[in-house]
């Protein structure tokens, strides 16, 4: 909470207090007392900026765009009826297109929101949540209030009106953080001079002026007509100096003024990195497993915001509402779901059950490409074990077959029995494989397979078996009694 709006009077001001008519011109700073961050006014430029553009809207959007949700903040009837109203009024509100907006608030430092109240028979109903420009209002001490035409310290904002959201900080001292704007103010700066010195540079190299000398004595009409024969040859710029009466171009030292697309890089790296934590979701990377790596820093940084911003919204409008609507229930919340990373320990489990199942080992362009790093080969090893392709696969199965002269009657009997039980097997191998693809971890495959094994049907299996038992001792016996004399 950025205001104390601990009391939630007894009745909601309905409709807008906050319309951009009733507001003075946005002149002046948001920061007061000495408050050290950069005023919205400063940083609203920095957003026109390419690379901070795409950054920023890819923050946002990573967390718009994962699943949402209400759930009741206890077990109780008027719990689960408080987290269904308000489920509903989001939905009707387009909850993704406002977090969008609120979600600049980590840009400028803060954001503020006006809840729009209006009445439904008995019930309060969020009619609107209005985003207004964070240049609207200013601080004092810890209160934010909304700037009007007249009151040059702004006016009080309502109770249990405003939703107030503010970026991460270091301390408490400060109303609200600094914002992103804070960091890339000054790569802001040398990324535009940066383009516009490089502008200048293709500008003037890649069309070189014209130089044309004269002799001492030369006459100032004699000099005018030189410059109308050098803009002949190059319309854009000449040069006329006395000397001799040679013509050359004026031509690029490249090497001397430096590399501005290595900088540009540099600097559009360096604001990826602070919005995103990261580099390789908005520029090129080396190899999947470290895109990998810096997707999963995104990703926690993404879900870092998706939970400040839910729990402002929790604390505020969310329990008011309930307190209006449903007195006595426990507030429910509104959450965003983002995906984990990746088990890479779960991944190598994984991969070693489905290599001891099939008979085959993994690339070595495999395991650098999921697990990263740098890799060298054991001794001993050879240089294609790890390509299936290039090596001789030995697969499990549950019986060779035996062909030929050295076929006998038992292998007919187990050739048979395997061909009986051939779909009861192939049902208990699918059930195995699906199992191990929804395992988290090799004790939970473990698990699941326990279950597989106790609820497969074996009846069919027994009988098969018991079978063909029976008929390879009735075979012995009848060997035995045919074979030659023990005696000789």
């Amino acid at each position: 909470m950025l205001a104390d709006q601990t009391d939630i009077p007894a009745k909601p001001v309905l409709g807008e207090v906050g319309a951009a008519a009733k507001v003075s011109a946005f002149a002046g700073g948001m920061a007061t007392d000495g408050h050290l961050s950069m005023t919205p006014e400063g940083a609203r430029p920095l957003l026109r900026h390419h690379q901070i553009a795409s950054a920023f809207a890819q923050r946002r959007r990573a967390v718009t765009s994962v699943e949402w949700g209400v759930e009741p903040g206890g077990d109780g009837p008027a719990d689960k009826a408080a987290a269904d109203d308000l489920r509903a009024q989001l939905e009707a509100l387009r909850w993704d297109a406002v977090t969008d907006k609120m979600l600049h608030g980590l840009f400028f430092g803060f954001a503020a929101a006006e809840a729009i109240y209006a009445m439904d028979g008995a019930r309060v109903r969020l009619a609107d949540i209005r985003v207004r420009k964070a240049e609207r209002f200013l601080w004092k001490g810890h209160e934010c209030r909304l700037k009007t035409e007249g009151k040059a310290d702004g006016e009080e904002l309502a109770p249990a009106k405003w939703w107030l959201f503010r970026a991460p900080s270091d301390n408490d001292d400060d109303p609200y953080g600094p914002g992103l704007a804070w960091p890339l103010w000054w790569l802001d700066y040398f990324s535009r001079n940066a383009a516009r010195l490089w502008g200048l540079a293709l500008e003037k190299w890649s069309d070189p002026t014209v130089l044309g000398t004269y002799p001492q004595g030369t006459s100032e009409t004699e000099i005018d007509e030189l410059l109308e024969a050098l803009l002949k040859v190059r319309g854009n710029a000449a040069v006329a100096v006395p000397e001799s009466a040679k013509v050359s171009l004026l031509e690029a030292m490249r090497a001397s003024g430096g590399n501005y697309d290595k900088f540009m890089e540099f600097l559009d790296s360096a604001i990826s990195k602070v919005i995103l934590g990261q580099t390789m979701t908005t520029d090129e990377g080396s190899s999947l497993s470290q895109a990998r790596v810096h997707a999963d820093v995104k990703v926690e940084l993404v879900r870092g915001d998706a939970d400040l911003l839910c729990e402002s919204f929790n604390v505020t409008v969310a329990a008011w509402l309930t307190a209006w609507n449903f007195p006595g229930a426990v507030p429910p919340r509104v959450w965003r779901r983002l995906p984990d990373a990746e088990d890479l320990n779960a991944r190598a489990a994984r991969d070693e059950i489905v290599g001891r199942m099939s008979g085959l080992r993994p690339t070595a362009e495999h395991v650098v490409e999921i697990y990263g790093g740098k890799w060298e080969r054991s001794q001993g090893q050879p240089a294609d074990s790890g390509n299936p392709g290039n090596r001789e696969t030995k697969t499990v199965a549950l019986a060779d077959p035996v062909t030929g002269a050295g076929r006998d009657a038992l292998d007919d009997l187990a050739g048979q029995a395997a061909g009986a039980l051939a779909p009861e097997i192939a049902a208990w191998i699918a059930a195995a494989e699906a199992e191990l693809a929804a395992a988290g971890s090799l004790e939970d495959f473990r698990e699941r397979l326990a279950q597989v094994a106790a609820t497969a049907g074996v009846d069919k299996a027994a009988e098969v078996l018991g079978a063909v038992m029976t008929l390879a001792d009735l075979q012995g016996r009848a060997e035995a009694l045919d074979g030659p004399d023990p005696q000789g």
